[in-house]
């Protein structure tokens, strides 16, 4: 890979890995009443796929500086 695709990799690959990050976090802080619900049942199985989701994204980014490989 020439230097400039990897870079452009790196930024895509980096600027993606923000949506799952921001989403996962809102989720994980603001859980069901981020969505306008009030169910303590649900409050816990949105805030357990949030922080899947804040992971994933977490994992995306971590692979960034190193990417061509």
């Amino acid at each position: 890979m020439r230097r400039w695709e990897i870079r452009l990799l790196q930024a895509a690959v980096g600027l993606g890995s923000l949506v799952p990050i921001a989403a996962g976090a809102a989720g994980v802080i603001g859980g069901i009443a981020g969505f306008g619900g009030s169910s303590p049942d649900v409050d816990s199985h949105v805030r357990y796929l949030s922080g899947l989701l804040l992971g994933i994204g977490l994992a995306y980014a971590a692979s960034v500086p190193d990417i061509a490989r």
